[in-house]
């Protein structure tokens, strides 16, 4: 070996070393700063997909108000459309006891039709009778009137 004395070689060794564990620590830090990169990356694309998902959960959120809203508005008009016709339509026992009035109405007047028929039919009797009396009687007279002569 050369001349180099234990103390030399330890110290040289211990520069070996030391460059060594800086070389390491220099690793380390680049590593830690290219996790620490890739990991503040993962956050910043984490943060935007929460973003953009609240933002189109907000959208829904949003279309679905309007359509709950839309058919809450819907069934008020139906409802109101009910009780407008509640309050324009007569009840079913009204109905009934109009149409049951009406009935009578309609009887009361069919049986006056059917006396009014009967009395004019005895007329229309008495005249056609009348008639044939009259021109029966205006025969006779002129067939006499024709003997006559």
């Amino acid at each position: 070996m050369d001349d180099i004395t234990i103390k030399e070689h330890i110290a040289a060794m211990a520069e070996e070393r030391a460059t060594r564990l800086q070389n390491e620590v220099i690793h380390v830090r680049e590593f830690n700063a290219e996790v620490t990169r890739r990991l503040d990356q993962r956050i910043d694309y984490e943060a935007k997909l929460n973003n953009e998902r609240d933002k189109r959960y907000a959208e829904r959120f949003a279309a679905q108000e309007a359509a709950t809203l839309y058919q809450r508005q819907v069934t008020n008009e139906f409802r109101e459309q009910l009780r407008d016709q509640a309050e324009r339509f007569i009840s079913r026992t009204e109905a009934l006891a109009r149409a049951q009035a009406n009935a009578d109405k309609i009887d009361s007047l069919a049986t006056r039709i059917d006396r009014t028929e009967g009395r004019s039919g005895g007329l229309d009797a008495g005249w056609k009778i009348l008639i044939a009396v009259v021109g029966l009687i205006a025969t006779i007279a002129g067939l006499i009137a024709l003997l006559r002569h």
